[in-house]
């Protein structure tokens, strides 16, 4: 539009034509001879429509009656405009406002001779002004034609242009195109007040040059050549990690304190920060900013980031009813786009006829866009590039970075200005046919339990191989790729954990005693080390790969420890799950270190997890809200990928641009994209309940270090470095290295009872690892009386391998 409404300018403005009075004056009397009258009070004002409002509400420049009678014959105390329907106080004349609509409030005032108008307005004799670029248009809208008198004379303070019109000499090459056909911006030199982007002929206004924008296509003007300085930075606490340059982020200074978070930590909108209130022609957004203009409200389009001014948020959205081909009246009436600027009050406020037959997008000065610019049939809209979103003044276009918004690359994104560029880490490359995906050079597959077996599958679905039968309820599940070893969890009467490799017929059982329910199991391929939560006794614990030196990690604040996940680098930290009555999403460091809680809202039943060791992201799936989602490793940055048509996930991975999953109400395997939630896709139907699921290949567990030299368990710390750790009832020295036993008072202490075997003889070693061996046989063996024939085939084979591995060894 051409200009704000002024505050006290209540119906129509410049644009308003006289043939629509006429028009309203049939309307009223209509109403007036036609509509039954009511009996209002004496202290109130009754409408030509017969309803009833407090004679304080009569000329008060609001429409309190619906048909506008409040207003009308209002100029009997006041003056009245010239070319509206409005009027003013008469201190409002000559107050350097536009009341009317038409300047005729500020005509002949004294001492001013000639009216002069606001820039880009003509100012004709009469004092009338209209917008610049109706002038050389070949129509006479001055009432004596002065708008089209000079077009075609050359003189020192005015410009012509190509299509003959006539600008000011001052706005050549500088940025705008005030012609209409841009030949005041090409092939020329650049005015004084403008800045001439480097090999090209465009100008940019001067104040353009370093304010963090890049005007010029090849930002130029925000070079260190163009006197910009690097260090000078808006943002105080902003930064941008690109590779390995930490660059400051610089922003515009208008752009501070515009409730914006133009800088990425939000240092621009302080709680310093002093907003301006609303004008009566604005909306105020719940965050406080303000739309430029108020029909915005409820127009079907989000221009408030906090869609405030639209539904659902808006509940004056649903009251209004205007569809998308709808336009909303001032006076909250919705009536078809076609009706607009059709002579006719159809409205009944005439808003639907303000501001009408004005293109404000031909002169970029009057519109105000920054890139592009939609002309209504009553006023217009700015819009943006694709990669540019509008800031909140609705006319300047910034840079939308989609790497932290919309994520559309697999693995690494940089953002660049109006676009963005996805890159690979090692081991991966671009796919030819969509450039966001990081595709692997080597095939990966599924491996997952459902209870009674171990199986793989490929990520298309196809080649469901069976990898171990004769299983009793089989659940938790992890791989050691480098050691081609697979970790998996049988929950029944007792939980039990095995290991199995290509190399050995039978599984190896780790862990059988003190085992309630196992649910969760990790793999720490680094460390070495094996990490498991038990629901039944609410711990974590961890043991070595082969079983041994098993401690307990956690033994407190859980009540229903679903799954774990680890983080080998850089975090080192270990993640969980528990659907208890206070469900959260928690980490530790691997050593034990640092626990905290990362998700805690808006989480109910939280079952799958995994982790994307490429992008430092945790993933989730909440089997009670039926969502996936992921956050930072801290837990901030939380975005849900998918929230429908998910029953009952159980266990999650990740590989490339999918999530695969497993639900246990459909008995299927389902992957989605893991950022966007679309391709949604089910591999395939198993006959059971699909327990774990991983995704088997070597860039999922990158090669690590040793154990540190450690006598024992060596467990990885957050942030780097280890620190060694010792089993159930022993202690650490003071080298900070070997493992002590610790015992009671009834127990005597042997000179040499480390574990570690490396001062004894190996004559010493095999007594005891036969003596070790031998009771555990005796042991097992009798117990196995009272667990069944599968039990005591488990139990006597770990015993017997033992044995016979140390009769071989002498």
């Amino acid at each position: 539009m051409s200009g704000d409404d002024h505050p006290r300018a209540f119906a129509l403005d410049e644009c308003q034509r006289l043939v629509l009075i006429p028009f309203l004056f049939c309307t009223i009397f209509f109403h007036f001879v036609y509509i039954r009258a009511t009996l209002c009070t004496a202290d109130q004002f009754q409408c030509r429509d017969g309803s009833c409002i407090s004679n304080s509400s009569k000329c008060n420049q609001k429409l309190d009656c619906d048909d506008a009678s409040d207003e009308m014959n209002c100029c009997k105390f006041k003056p009245s405009c010239e070319f509206t329907t409005l009027c003013y106080a008469p201190s409002w004349q000559c107050d350097g406002a536009n009341d009317c609509g038409d300047f005729s409030d500020e005509r002949n005032c004294p001492g001013s001779g000639r009216t002069k108008c606001p820039t880009p307005f003509f100012s004709c004799p009469s004092g009338r002004c209209i917008p610049m670029s109706w002038t050389c248009d070949k129509e006479n809208d001055c009432e004596n034609g002065e708008d089209e008198a000079h077009c075609g004379k050359k003189d020192s303070n005015h410009f012509q242009c190509t299509n003959h019109r006539c600008i000011p000499s001052r706005w050549v090459c500088d940025g705008a195109d005030d012609c209409g056909d841009n030949s005041d911006e090409e092939n020329k030199t650049c005015s004084p007040d403008a800045f001439q982007c480097p090999g090209s002929n465009t100008c940019i206004p001067r104040r353009w040059k370093c304010d963090g924008d890049k005007d010029c296509s090849d930002g130029a003007d925000e070079s260190v050549r163009a006197g910009c300085c690097e260090c000078n930075c808006t943002c105080p606490k902003c930064f941008e990690q690109q590779r390995d340059l930490l660059l400051c982020k610089c922003i515009p200074k208008h752009f501070v304190c515009d409730h914006d978070n133009d800088c990425s930590d939000g240092s621009d909108e302080s709680p310093e920060c002093e907003y301006p209130s609303c004008r009566p022609s604005e909306f105020r957004c719940d965050n406080g900013r303000c739309l430029s203009q108020a029909s915005w409200e409820c127009d079907g389009e989000f221009d408030c980031h906090d869609q405030s001014d639209e539904a659902p948020k808006n509940p004056r959205c649903t009251k209004k009813k205007c569809n998308d081909s709808g336009y909303a009246c001032k006076n909250g009436n919705c009536i078809n786009d076609t009706l607009l600027c059709d002579h006719k009050d159809d409205c009944g406020d005439g808003s639907d006829e303000l501001n009408c037959f004005i293109n404000e997008c031909l002169n970029s000065k009057l519109s105000g866009c920054s890139q592009l610019c939609e002309d209504l049939k009553i006023g217009f809209k700015c819009r943006c590039h694709p990669g540019f979103r509008l800031k909140d003044d609705g006319k300047t276009c910034v840079d939308i970075d989609e790497c932290t918004t919309v994520y559309p690359c697999t693995q690494r994104c940089i953002n660049t200005h109006g676009s963005f560029h996805c890159l690979c880490v090692e081991g991966f490359q671009l796919s030819p046919e969509n450039p966001t995906i990081c595709k692997s050079i080597s095939e990966p597959f599924l491996i997952f339990a459902n209870r009674y077996y171990l199986r793989k599958l490929n990520l298309d679905g196809s080649n469901y191989t069976l990898l171990k039968q004769g299983l009793n309820n089989a659940v938790a599940l992890d791989f050691d790729y480098h050691q081609q070893m697979i970790y998996w969890t049988d929950v029944n009467t007792q939980g039990i954990i095995f290991s199995r490799n290509s190399s050995i017929l039978h599984p190896q059982v780790l862990h059988r005693t003190l085992l309630s329910n196992p649910d969760g199991l990790a793999v720490d391929w680094v460390g070495g080390n094996l990490y498991w939560c038990d629901k039944g006794r609410d711990t974590i614990e961890v043991s070595k790969l082969n079983g041994a030196y098993r401690t307990v990690l956690i033994n407190s604040g859980l009540k229903e420890p679903r799954a774990v996940a680890v983080d080998n680098a850089p975090g080192r930290y270990l993640y969980w799950t528990d659907w208890g009555d206070n469900a959260h999403i928690g980490r530790i460091g691997m050593d034990g270190t640092n626990r905290s809680v990362i998700i805690q809202d808006k989480i109910t039943w939280p079952n799958g997890l995994t982790l994307d060791f490429v992008n430092d992201r945790i993933y989730w799936a909440d089997a009670r809200e039926d969502y996936i989602a992921f956050a930072s490793l801290d837990g901030t940055n939380r975005h849900t990928v998918l929230a429908e048509d998910i029953p009952h996930i159980f266990a999650m991975t990740m590989f490339e641009e999918y999530i695969y999953w497993t639900d246990w109400e459909t008995k299927s395997i389902n992957r989605a994209h893991k950022t966007l939630g679309t391709n949604k896709t089910m591999l395939i139907s198993t006959l059971h309940r699909p327990m774990d699921i991983h995704i088997y290949h070597p860039y999922r567990q990158p090669r690590g270090i040793n154990n540190g030299g450690c006598s024992n368990l060596c467990l990885l710390s957050p942030g780097g470095g280890y620190k060694c750790a010792c089993p159930t009832n022993f202690y650490l020295s003071t080298d900070g290295k070997h493992c002590l036993s610790n015992c009671t008072a009834s127990q005597v202490s042997h000179p040499e009872s480390e574990l570690s075997f490396s001062n004894r003889s190996w004559n010493d070693k095999t007594l005891l690892l036969l003596f070790f061996s031998f009771s555990l046989f005796v042991k097992m063996t009798s117990a196995s009386r009272f667990g069944g024939s599968v039990t005591q085939k488990m139990t006597a084979g770990i015993a017997r391998m033992s044995l016979q591995t140390v009769v071989r060894d002498e």
